[in-house]
């Protein structure tokens, strides 16, 4: 397990908190979009009840197999305060860290993602996180320029079981080694 503080992480423009249920009304209008699931397996969360639930869920920071850590953070822009998006991070055993984000696409293109990002690989990293990997859509071209970005690079592509958009998904698996 990763010893992670439950402090918000700051950065120039976000303010990072850890996932806790009484964010929901403010990440219902972004999780509920379906633009926000075009590449990804999950489908939209239908309600607001849904979105407390999850929330719920994954505050707990331990996995239901109680193997697997999660350490997940709200992000939150500090000008406005308005909440913009989450990120997902699953830290197996070996230290390893599964990320995932989703975020506001009336903010997509703007660097958020990116910031938030780099912010929350460094908590990993301090943290001390062996990788980080990220595995992502072939289509979804806007997360394949944010990778290399962010330090990782492309290990492999391979079919996914998944259907997205109608079709078969074809995934890429992108790494960043942190030790």
């Amino acid at each position: 397990m990763l010893s992670v503080s439950t402090a918000p992480i700051a950065t120039p423009r976000l303010i990072l908190w850890p996932v806790h249920p009484t964010h929901a009304a403010a990440l219902w209008p972004i999780l509920s979009n379906p633009a926000l699931h075009t590449w990804i397996a999950r489908e939209p969360l239908r309600t607001l009840s849904d979105v407390e639930r999850r929330l719920a869920r994954i505050a707990q920071r331990t996995a239901p197999n109680r193997v697997d850590q999660w350490l997940n953070w709200t992000v939150w822009r500090r000008d406005t305060g308005e909440a913009i998006g989450i990120v997902e991070n699953t830290v197996a055993p070996a230290q390893t860290v599964q990320v995932a984000y989703l975020f506001s696409p009336s903010i997509w293109r703007q660097g958020y993602a990116s910031e938030a990002m780099h912010a929350v690989l460094d908590a990993m990293q301090n943290a001390g996180a062996t990788a980080c990997d990220a595995t992502i859509d072939t289509r979804n071209a806007a997360s394949r320029a944010l990778a290399p970005k962010l330090s990782f690079r492309l290990i492999e592509t391979r079919a996914s079981d998944d259907i997205i958009a109608g079709a078969p998904s074809m995934e890429e698996l992108w790494r960043r080694d942190l030790g």
